[in-house]
């Protein structure tokens, strides 16, 4: 293959790592609480430190005795590191607050957040610089004038493709360790395509190359990786009686129990509180038959309308896809004289579309998710209780946080 499209290729591949490296790791460590404020910042911060560090090391290479020999061996070398290291960032983000004795409630100290963000990023951007500048090097050596402009193209190719991957199609149906564990088969498949040659070097990298994607593809092996990501998304709740826990694509799920306080945690952060009494407060106003529970099924809004006589048939619509299915689950068998039925939205704003055929309703009772987030802001929008409000029988009512609104 000529060398300005075998390096083309190879800067492409850079780009999909760094893009998917980041969107993995950030998603950890904000599922963690940690440095909510702070961390787009220092994250630029620790990869501009980390190009730094690469251009400057290959720089001194480049200047030196036998510079393509070392160029090609770190621009194979590095994919087969990144492999290894990437997934397993994923796993120390995950140990990180339960490693400083801390729970998922509480906030790290700034200078350990600090700290792992600085751990996770540098070196991660500075193996995917290195490799991206040994490349660049090779390509002006080999007196590809365009270099410049073919660089930069290929590189924000690859992490254009990443993002269309990952938002329109990973995130949806493969997990963070899959979706990580995969990019290292990816990597680790690219470097024994691209830096097969003859050379003594050569066969010594390809073993290199070879014995590594034995080792990691046996990670796989048994349910291996699967054990370790189910016990890694568990730690975090390690002084917790864990209920059920469960990592989907969207969201990782925990219920847990810390003495007579039952618990629903949503990717590291309290969505509810089960049996709160608030609950029985709100759905004591709450008129029948028809009764649609946004969110609340988690929260024991069920429990709570099973008191109330006037309720015949109750609907409960969750944002998650997965949430309605650990729910029928978990309280398939609930003894009540309601019609109960779970629905899975793909995501928050598709909550109206899942129950559109669902009919109107006489109450609807809306349990925001998540609070303090931006998903939280949105179930009191105009725009989402301009849909809810067409769900509405003429009489209907909309019970929001334990507020009472006339349509």
């Amino acid at each position: 293959m000529n060398i300005f499209y075998k390096i083309t290729i190879l800067l492409f591949a850079q780009g999909v790592t760094a893009a998917l490296a980041q969107i993995i790791l950030s998603r950890e460590i904000t599922n963690q609480v940690l440095l909510t404020n702070d961390i787009i910042g220092f994250t630029i911060l620790s990869w501009v430190f980390g190009a730094i560090l690469a251009f400057q090391t290959i720089k001194k290479i480049a200047a030196g005795k036998a510079p393509e020999k070392k160029l090609n061996f770190i621009a194979a070398i590095v994919p087969v590191i990144n492999a290894f290291y990437i997934t397993g960032m994923v796993i120390l983000v995950r140990y990180f607050k339960p490693v400083l004795t801390l729970g998922p409630d509480v906030n790290a100290p700034d200078w350990t957040a600090l700290a792992m963000l600085g751990i996770v990023f540098v070196p991660i951007a500075f193996m995917i610089f290195i490799s991206i500048f040994s490349l660049v090097e090779a390509l002006k050596k080999g007196k590809v004038q365009q270099f410049v402009f073919t660089a930069i193209a290929a590189v924000v190719a690859g992490i254009v493709a990443a993002i269309i991957f990952y938002t329109l199609w990973a995130v949806k149906y493969y997990i963070n360790i899959d979706v990580v564990y995969t990019l290292g088969v990816f990597n680790l498949a690219i470097a024994y395509l691209f830096f097969r040659d003859k050379t003594m070097e050569g066969r010594w990298l390809m073993l290199i190359i070879i014995g590594t994607l034995i080792i990691y593809l046996g990670f796989n092996i048994a349910g291996m990786k699967q054990k370790v990501d189910e016990a890694s998304s568990r730690a975090l709740f390690k002084n917790f009686t864990i209920i059920a826990q469960k990592e989907y694509p969207t969201v990782n799920f925990c219920l847990v129990k810390k003495g007579e306080e039952t618990r629903a945690y949503e990717n590291g952060t309290l969505a509810y509180i089960l049996g709160d009494k608030k609950f029985k407060i709100i759905a004591s106003p709450a008129k029948g038959p028809r009764v649609l529970v946004i969110n609340g099924g988690l929260a024991g809004m069920t429990e709570a309308l099973s008191n109330n006589k006037s309720v015949k048939e109750i609907v409960c619509v969750e944002a998650d896809p997965y949430i309605a299915f650990v729910l029928s689950k978990m309280y398939g068998n609930f003894k009540t004289k309601n019609k109960l039925e779970y629905i899975s939205a793909q995501n928050t704003s598709g909550i109206a579309m899942a129950i559109k055929d669902k009919g109107l309703f006489n109450t609807i009772i809306i349990i925001p998710r998540l609070q303090g987030h931006i998903e939280g802001k949105y179930y009191a929008s105009a725009e989402f209780l301009n849909a809810v409000n067409k769900m509405l029988e003429k009489d209907g009512q909309i019970i929001y946080g334990g507020i009472n609104e006339k349509k």
